[in-house]
């Protein structure tokens, strides 16, 4: 396991302070879930593929993004942590509002972010399922951050992680 690149309150806070569009369907929480379980709090790029950030979105996407005034590019995610959530909250918007299905709805969303449509295959949805379990984890502590082990309990929901490991523990909850 890779050490967090950040700990969980400041990953928290950066998460607070950059994550505007559509924040009723895309918490605060469920990015934290998302950017837990795809880099472990790490603005990286992906290690077998192409994807950046802590969501680790597709560069071949983010032409999506400038109807909604984002230019953008891997170097900038990469360079700058607060665009890295930014542009994930940016395309989680573009992928609910571009749904052709009415009532548009976040699990629609969440499968394409996901790449369930890219080859159907189950794992996909335990992985939606995990960051949907470690959401609600996180709610239910209402931003009460000072529990540490529900804190690691919920975000092992997403990405499992030997709590007990000194190293990760220390750098999540310092």
């Amino acid at each position: 396991m890779n050490k967090p690149g950040y700990s969980f309150q400041a990953m928290a806070k950066l998460v607070y302070d950059n994550n505007w569009q559509l924040y009723s369907v895309f918490t605060d929480e469920l990015l934290m879930a998302i950017f837990w379980e795809e880099t472990q709090f790490n603005n990286i790029p992906q290690l077998k593929g192409t994807a950046v950030g802590f969501g680790q979105v597709e560069p071949a996407e983010l032409w999506t993004l400038k109807k909604y005034g984002v230019a953008t590019s891997a170097k900038k995610i990469l360079g700058d942590p607060a665009h890295s959530v930014e542009v994930t909250s940016y395309y989680l918007r573009h992928l609910y509002e571009s749904q052709k299905a009415s009532p548009k709805t976040r699990d629609e969303a969440l499968r394409r972010y996901a790449g369930y449509y890219y080859d159907k295959a189950g794992w996909r949805l335990k992985i939606i399922a995990g960051w949907e379990a470690c959401e609600s984890g996180l709610l239910a502590l209402r931003g009460d951050w000072s529990n540490t082990g529900a804190v690691l309990n919920a975000l092992a929901l997403s990405r499992a992680f030997d709590k007990s490991d000194p190293t990760v523990r220390g750098a999540l909850c310092p």
